[in-house]
C-alpha cells in the first residue's frame, strides 16, 4: 500500500466518499501522476487527493465554498504553468465524473498550478521550500505579490 492508498482509505473511512467516489479519485490521481510525472507516494499527491475529496464531500452535503480572492486567481492565470494546469485540471475533473461548481473548479486549478510550480521549483533548485510555500499559498495560508510568476 502506498501513501495515496493510505490517505484514500482514511478519507473513505471518515465518510468523505463512497466506492464510486473512491474510483473517481483514483482516476483523478492517475491523471496527476501521469501528467506530472510524480509518484503516488509523493505527499503532494495525497494532499491534492484530500482537497478534492473535501470538495466532493461539500458538494454531496450541499455546502458551498467561498470564491477565491480574484487576485489569487489572476496570479494563477498569469503564471507560466497556467495553460498546462488548466488542461490537467480539466482532465482531473473529467476523471472524477462529477460536476463541480465554478468556485470548486477554481480551487482545483489553483492546487494543480501550485503542484506544477512546486515541481518546477524542485527541478530548478532541488529545494522543497518553495514547493511548500506554493502549497501553503494554494491552501490560502499566505500570499505574496507575483508569487506564482517565475
Amino acid at each position: 500500500m502506498d501513501s495515496l492508498d493510505a490517505r484514500l482509505d482514511a478519507l473513505q473511512r471518515a465518510g468523505f466518499f463512497d466506492a464510486a467516489g473512491r474510483s473517481g479519485l483514483e482516476a483523478a490521481m492517475l491523471v496527476i501522476t501521469e501528467e506530472c510525472g510524480i509518484s503516488r507516494d509523493d505527499a503532494r499527491v495525497a494532499s491534492l487527493a484530500t482537497h478534492l475529496a473535501a470538495a466532493l464531500k461539500r458538494i454531496a452535503g450541499g455546502e458551498r465554498v467561498a470564491p477565491l480572492d480574484p487576485s489569487i486567481l489572476a496570479d494563477v492565470l498569469a503564471s507560466p504553468v497556467s495553460a498546462d494546469a488548466a488542461l490537467i485540471a480539466e482532465r482531473v475533473l473529467s476523471a472524477v465524473k462529477m460536476k463541480l461548481p465554478d468556485t470548486e473548479m477554481d480551487y482545483v486549478l489553483v492546487h494543480v498550478s501550485a503542484l506544477l510550480i512546486a515541481l518546477r521549483a524542485d527541478g530548478e533548485k532541488g529545494e522543497q521550500e518553495e514547493g511548500a510555500y506554493c502549497a501553503d499559498m494554494a491552501a490560502g495560508l499566505c500570499r505574496a505579490p507575483g508569487a506564482l510568476r517565475k
